[in-house]
């Protein structure tokens, strides 16, 4: 008889270790679930604080970079680079209509490629060398779709073309056959006809929003009636 009771206490032993062992198990699974659960959602409750500690600082070393280096910018080209004043003027001499910032000890200030000394020789190809220059035009104003531009043109007299012609040659349609102060880019024209037709818009109208590319708050003073 005390054999047979050693035997039941050791057989209850085991199966209450067993049963313990079971309790622990289940409990750890369940402990493993609730961390997953948790890291799963980490990423969504804190994505926001996650790209603030890994990614701000690099999106504000590339906005500073486009703000402090160099010099000039081109605000409608594609490269955004900052570049000195003689690669600014040569990278131009085929888009004299670029608009131009320069920077300005602590921000950038709208100038133009006229007044860094850009000169648009008329009557021939880009690369070539006027050998008979004629009048120089120091404002010449120039009306295309990305505003009013006042431009420097050197006309030329190797071909005996008149000054209207030349500038139609560059696609620049001229307000005047004789002396013209004032031309409209093709593009313009262009963009007019469409509007025009599909939206019934006047030629004022056009005119005036065109201006306000260039100047929205009326600082510049620019008037119609010295234009056209």
């Amino acid at each position: 008889m005390p054999q047979m009771n050693l035997s039941t206490s050791t057989e209850s032993a085991s199966a209450n270790a067993e049963a313990d062992v079971d309790t622990n198990s289940h409990h750890a699974d369940n402990n493993d679930l609730d961390t997953q659960a948790v890291d799963a959602e980490l990423p969504v409750l804190h994505q926001q604080q996650l790209w603030a500690a890994q990614r701000r600082q690099t999106y504000l070393e590339e906005i500073y970079r486009l703000e402090g280096e160099g010099k000039y910018r081109c605000t409608n080209c594609f490269d955004k680079n900052l570049y000195c004043l003689t690669c600014t003027l040569h990278q131009h001499s085929r888009s004299p209509l670029h608009r131009i910032e320069v920077w300005e000890s602590r921000h950038f200030v709208q100038t133009s490629l006229r007044a860094l000394g850009l000169v648009i020789q008329l009557g021939h190809s880009h690369d070539e060398t006027c050998t008979l220059p004629g009048n120089l035009r120091k404002e010449l104003y120039v009306i295309d779709t990305l505003g009013v531009h006042v431009v420097s043109v050197q006309f030329c007299r190797c071909q005996f073309l008149g000054e209207d012609v030349q500038l139609l040659q560059y696609r620049w349609y001229p307000a005047s056959p004789v002396a013209p102060r004032t031309a409209f880019t093709f593009d313009l024209l262009n963009t007019f006809q469409l509007l025009t037709l599909q939206g019934k818009l006047s030629a004022y109208d056009f005119y005036l929003s065109v201006k306000r590319k260039t100047d929205n708050t009326g600082i510049l003073g620019l008037q119609a009636c010295l234009l056209l």
